[in-house]
């Protein structure tokens, strides 16, 4: 096999969700090389933005991103790939009223936030925001005086609040937000079902008529969701950013959010099932709980899961294996089917498949020949999988392209069970959804192998993908027409760990 794997692995290919061109952005891509397919991205914003047609997709790679775009006022359909940050620390981007947003994991301080934005995580510091929001996180956001319109949709809004603006009736409304430490001042009446946990419902102009909060419910923040960090309980207002995105604003089974929204949908996030990995008791991908961890350890220091064979030293190698670090697993096999890669010193960027490992020599044996065979100044990392414990949902349910989730978000059309994965985390840290695959029961029993971030892979129990239209992956070609729900009541993971090569 090659020394690296140099494939670009897109979670969504936008083209088939909305019919636009697409152009492919990567911080491995070349704006000297690169023509802006999947194949062979730019890679920088400036040159994408510099090239691609107004109103087209561009799709950012797994990234921070932190530069501006080409001034030529040409609005754009922007796509996160996974794990994607917009920061605006240090260069206040421009973007444009008609822009749209999807998937970033994180927009942060980005001046003065325009658009339209669905599936969003934004941060700011009071920073002032005119547009739409549809199932995102919004922390420390506000309407300014000097903007005409801010309307959230199924959003969680943590110190977001509202100083004086008029609010455009021809946009939807706001509704079926939960505001969080510090409340919205309505516009209008069109300000109705929403949860105004931790704070008063605000009644100004007719609004609110049938919002919530925890007086009216007899609920707090831990009775509405399936996680939220004991800080946040404690002092809702003071609380961090990163505390706070440490929780899993999905809906707890009973919650009563589910429901209580306009014309009875669920106020938030719909209804959601917990698969947090915290070291807890219930945690999913701990051990003692019938998780199965490979080169995979808690680490007290990240407050997370971590590789435990990272940047070690080689002892020695040959042209076809090479002796591991003195801390490797005495056990036979352990590191099978394992990637080792080269990160420092001699081989420095070679990567192989380990396919046998013997525990008592620390011996691992590759599925090719080193290029530059290692030497003891050579510094290796072994990637790791985790197989979770099985997770019982409560109940048989249909998993429904992105409903299980959200409600309105009828433009990711291929987003399917990948939403759903989105919540499987390593303490509030989410993994990329190009990492895991799952497997899911209908009886706790007979497990089908499910999706990765790219296809649905054919199932053991008859099932065909291509001809049964199994409906809740990936895959662009299938669609809620033509497709079938995907039933299931357990679930486990398996997570594989990955790093970086240079």
């Amino acid at each position: 096999m090659s020394a690296i794997d140099t494939t670009f692995h897109w979670v969504r290919n936008p083209t088939a969700i909305n019919g636009l061109a697409t152009t492919y952005v990567s911080k491995r891509g070349s704006d000297t090389t690169g023509d802006g397919t999947a194949q062979n991205p730019y890679a920088s914003k400036a040159r994408a933005t510099s090239v691609a047609t107004a109103d087209t997709n561009i799709m950012l790679d797994e990234a921070i991103w932190s530069e501006q775009r080409t001034l030529n006022n040409r609005a754009f359909k922007w796509w996160g790939n996974g794990k994607c940050e917009l920061n605006g620390s240090t260069v206040t981007f421009t973007n444009y009223a008609s822009d749209y947003f999807y998937n970033f994991t994180r927009i942060i301080n980005y001046g003065k936030f325009y658009g339209k934005f669905f599936d969003c995580t934004m941060i700011g510091n009071d920073t002032r925001f005119v547009g739409e929001a549809t199932h995102c996180i919004l922390y420390r956001l506000v309407d300014g005086y000097d903007y005409t319109y801010f309307i959230p949709e199924n959003c969680i809004c943590i110190n977001t609040y509202s100083v004086i603006s008029t609010l455009n009736l021809a946009q939807k409304k706001p509704v079926n937000n939960i505001f969080i430490g510090t409340a919205m001042s309505p516009h209008s009446g069109e300000w109705d079902y929403n949860n105004y946990t931790t704070c008063s419902i605000p009644t100004n102009n007719g609004s609110n008529a049938h919002s919530i909060n925890n007086v009216s419910t007899g609920q707090t923040l831990s009775d509405y969701f399936n996680y939220i960090h004991p800080n946040c309980l404690a002092n809702p207002t003071t609380a961090s950013v990163d505390e706070w995105l440490q929780c899993d604003f999905t809906a707890k089974v009973g919650s009563a959010n589910i429901g209580a929204g306009k014309k009875g949908r669920t106020i938030g996030f719909n209804q959601g099932y917990t698969m947090y990995a915290d070291n807890s008791a219930n945690d999913m991908f701990k051990e003692s709980n019938g998780a199965t961890l490979k080169n995979i350890a808690w680490d007290s220091n990240l407050n997370g899961y971590a590789l435990v064979q990272k940047e070690r030293v080689c002892q020695g190698a040959t042209s076809t294996t090479i002796v591991l670090d003195s801390s490797a697993s005495a056990v036979d096999d352990y590191y099978n089917n394992l990637f080792i890669g080269i990160v420092s010193g001699d081989g420095y960027g070679e990567l192989f498949l380990i396919t046998d490992y013997d525990g008592a020599t620390k011996t691992a044996t590759i599925d090719g020949t080193w290029n530059t065979i290692p030497t003891t100044n050579s510094i290796y990392t072994i990637s790791g999988t985790i197989l979770s414990a099985v997770k019982d949902l409560g109940k048989t349910i249909k998993v429904k392209r992105n409903w299980t989730f959200a409600e309105n978000f009828t433009a990711l059309q291929d987003g399917r069970l990948a939403e759903f994965m989105t919540h499987v985390t390593t303490n509030g840290k989410q993994f990329p959804t190009s990492c895991y695959s799952y497997e899911y029961s209908t009886d706790g029993v007979n497990f089908v192998q499910g999706q990765t971030a790219d296809d649905l892979v054919s199932a053991t129990n008859g099932e065909n993908k291509v001809t049964d239209n199994i409906y809740g992956d990936c895959s662009p070609n299938y669609n809620e027409a033509t497709a079938k729900n995907l039933i299931m009541r357990y679930i486990r993971v398996r997570v594989n760990i990955g790093f970086n090569i240079g």
